[in-house]
């Protein structure tokens, strides 16, 4: 079987930077180490119709009966319907690296369903940070114009994000187990790294960075 790989970030400045790209091959590279072919997507549209690359990989693998590699379930569609139609695109001929096995449509609609739901809790989130900024009077904009107490106040609502994003409320449960039963932070690190964990950031996780995500999830939650 040939496979070939789509990638998707959200905004050129990830594309060109390769923040959340690298991440994306790096996973993929792990189960896939021989690709026809990548296929990279940059773009902030909500629908798949907006997804040009997305299409030439759909129609890459109808033509050469590849199967088309996704590092994560949210990579292909943060809604249940689109993902859906995607999957009645190329009928058996998607794979996920989050995913082992061969999960059936019952499971693949839940996954794109807590997909859609983070994508929703994200902008909720967003949205009350920036509420939050404005009521303490910090004005929204360049960080270089914010006053000194503005930029703490903005550092605890990126911190706040931090702690309630569901990725890291993932992988901080999984490191939370693997410290229980008596790992130190580097090993948590490196198992966090190969079951495809990556930070807010798309980086790998080190001990610092394993130890400072427990302490933000099993911190109390503060309001600014």
């Amino acid at each position: 079987m040939k496979y070939v790989a789509y990638y998707r970030v959200s905004t050129k400045k990830q594309g060109d930077s390769g923040l959340g790209l690298e991440a994306q091959q790096q996973i993929v590279a792990r189960f896939y180490p021989e690709l026809e072919q990548e296929f990279i997507e940059v773009e902030s549209a909500k629908t798949i119709t907006d997804r040009p690359i997305l299409k030439q990989a759909i129609e890459c693998c109808k033509t050469n009966g590849y199967t088309l590699v996704v590092a994560k379930v949210d990579r292909l569609s943060r809604d249940v319907k689109d993902g859906l139609t995607v999957l009645d695109w190329l009928p058996g001929q998607i794979e996920f690296c989050d995913l082992p096995g061969k999960p059936d449509r019952f499971m693949l609609t839940l996954y794109f369903a807590f997909a859609e739901r983070e994508r929703e809790l994200i902008s909720i989130r967003t949205k009350a940070a920036l509420m939050a900024l404005k009521k303490q009077g910090v004005a929204l904009g360049n960080p270089e114009k914010f006053s000194q107490s503005g930029r703490v106040i903005g550092a605890r609502v990126q911190a706040e994000k931090a702690r309630l994003s569901p990725d890291n409320e993932r992988a901080a449960a999984h490191a939370s187990l693997l410290k229980k039963q008596g790992l130190a932070y580097d090993k948590v690190a490196e198992e966090l790294n190969n079951k495809g964990f990556h930070t807010s950031k798309g980086g790998k996780w080190s001990a610092s960075t394993v130890w400072r995500l427990i302490q933000r999830i099993e911190a109390p939650c503060t309001t600014p």
